[in-house]
């Protein structure tokens, strides 16, 4: 996918690229190939955070980071693979607000129409005359992203924290000599890193009309507290931030250790077992990547130390559990799972979670975990491997989902800041 790719990459990591040139490409992975997108699933209210966790592949909502890039749409008209109307759309959206675009139909041309559509003069000749400026030449930045764990940083902008995780962030900042004013939305910690501007002096900065001032060789950290914004000497690693966020299929980054439970039944011991390596050879498959998987008896803090684990069981079964998890705000046994001061009871509930590893500052635990046999068989699915899927922090839900769907939906959402469940939805 080096068309839409290329669209993914340079609307994700704006900073990163002088110029992209999506060729033969879609846009945006939500809406390509279907007509009606997500609309069909509006109607069921745990959708809403499921649509949310997949915001950060939604180019067309962040297609605003372009603006500093240059761009290079390449495309066969006759192209029947991707629909030409697909970049049409782009050219459109492009042409309202981007400054150093261009864009070419070549007349004919299918998907691939021989080894010029790889290796097009024009496209080299458009790349050379763009560049990557420093730091302390860029007076304007217009980030936006989805989530601080895909993308948080442009240029000399951090964003750490959102109000909403997954949902759209924007910062929007204009450097005029002393002066910095800043205008966000969905944004509740971000940093400016004022020494790579080589200032000198005191710096104004004015965010959402409120003023403050630093020294301008400080890293400027800046909190919403209270619906006031205030300087904090350093970001607490124990609420969500850049570095960790939720998202359950966050688990599976920072070389990530799967963990199987083997107590409990002989059923459930071989489950366990057998659902760890297949996702272990999924992964292999689909990313090319080899994750280590152990018992539960061989795991220990110190041997793992810092690294992200996937626990493959519940407390009942699983001996790294209480390690990890003891007073988490989620608990699972054979016969229920508890949430916060809610507790659903049943041997048919199954769960995906993420809550951050309490011994160390970047790393999370993820859960795939079930009530006795039938919770525990409804995990069966792993398309959280998948690159084109969105999961939230936490997905709780009856067996009957795989045969009815979003309805069996129990709880879904994301963790507040201070990792609670207090802002998950529950559909009981």
């Amino acid at each position: 996918m080096g068309g839409h790719g290329t669209w993914f990459l340079g609307t994700t990591y704006p900073d990163k690229f002088a110029a992209i040139a999506p060729c033969a490409s879609y846009p945006d992975i939500s809406t390509y190939g279907s007509d009606k997108g997500d609309e069909m699933h509006d109607i069921f209210k745990a959708y809403g955070s499921i649509k949310r966790s997949a915001n950060s592949g939604r180019v067309k909502s962040l297609v605003q980071n372009l603006k500093q890039s240059g761009v290079y749409i390449l495309h066969g008209d006759a192209d029947s693979t991707v629909p030409i109307s697909q970049v049409r759309e782009m050219r459109q959206i492009l042409g309202t607000f981007h400054p150093n675009f261009c864009y070419y139909e070549y007349p004919g041309g299918e998907h691939w129409y021989g080894d010029h559509s790889v290796d097009w003069f024009p496209i080299f000749e458009f790349f050379k005359r763009q560049t990557i400026p420093a730091n302390k030449e860029v007076k304007e930045i217009d980030f936006h992203t989805a989530t601080p764990a895909v993308s948080a940083t442009d240029y000399w902008l951090k964003l750490q924290q959102q109000i909403r995780p997954f949902d759209f962030s924007n910062i929007n900042v204009k450097l005029d000599k002393q002066q910095i004013t800043v205008k966000t939305e969905n944004v509740s910690i971000m940093e400016i890193d004022l020494p790579s501007l080589h200032l000198n002096g005191e710096i104004a900065i004015n965010i959402n009309d409120q003023t403050l001032k630093i020294a301008a060789d400080k890293k400027a950290i800046l909190a919403l507290k209270d619906a006031k914004w205030e300087f904090i000497d350093a970001i607490n690693t124990t609420e969500k931030y850049a570095e960790r966020q939720g998202g359950f299929k966050f688990a599976f980054n920072n070389n990530v250790v799967f963990v199987y439970a083997t107590g409990g039944s002989a059923s459930e011991r071989e489950w366990y077992l057998n659902r760890a390596r297949f996702d272990a050879e999924t992964f292999l498959y689909k990313g090319n990547g080899s994750i280590d998987v152990v018992a539960d008896s061989e795991f220990s803090l110190e041997k793992y130390k810092d690294r992200n684990v996937v626990l493959y069981g519940n407390a009942s079964n699983n001996r790294a559990w209480k390690l990890l998890l003891e007073n988490a705000p989620i608990q699972i046994d054979n016969q229920q799972i508890k949430v916060g001061d809610k507790v659903l009871k049943g041997n048919d509930l199954a769960a995906y979670f993420v809550l951050p590893r309490k011994d160390s500052k970047t790393a999370l635990v993820g859960v795939v975990a079930g009530t006795s046999e039938k919770g525990m068989k409804a995990t069966w699915a792993n398309n959280y491997i998948s690159g084109i899927t969105g999961f939230p922090d936490v997905m709780i839900f009856k067996a009957d989902l795989l045969l009815n769907g979003l309805p069996n939906m129990q709880v879904s959402g994301f963790f507040d800041n201070n990792w609670s469940a207090k802002t998950l939805e529950f559909n009981l």
